[in-house]
């Protein structure tokens, strides 16, 4: 892209868990490390090469993976959790790549809005 002058789109995909809560101790900080760490770092330097970086939130992604971790979680995690509506993979695709046309940086996604 550069090379040829042409403008591009990086998407990195993460996790809303990139702060802390009960019994994620092992994975958010590693989340909140390529957040801050590597994204933000990206975004910063392919500016000046009109390359666009986004950072894509999803909430809950109802997947076998997620099906197989409830079945562990603690009582306490289950009822904070229970306040997101959580998304389909196809749903989140569909938000992703609507945030992707937009000029924002970060994109954390529920099933109503975005928040940039």
């Amino acid at each position: 892209m550069v090379r040829e002058n042409k403008k591009g789109k990086i998407v990195l995909v993460f996790s809303t868990l990139d702060m802390s809560l009960i019994e994620y101790s092992s994975y958010s900080p590693a989340k909140h490390a390529l957040r801050v760490g590597l994204a933000d770092s990206l975004h910063s330097e392919l500016m000046l090469y009109v390359i666009d970086t986004h950072i894509f939130f999803p909430p809950t992604m109802y997947t076998p993976g997620f099906e197989e971790g409830d079945r562990t979680k603690p009582t306490i995690t289950r009822a904070i959790e229970s306040a997101d509506e959580g998304l389909t993979a196809d749903q989140a695709a569909v938000g992703l790549l609507a945030g992707t046309s937009s000029h924002d940086h970060n994109h954390n996604f529920n099933a109503t809005f975005w928040l940039g």
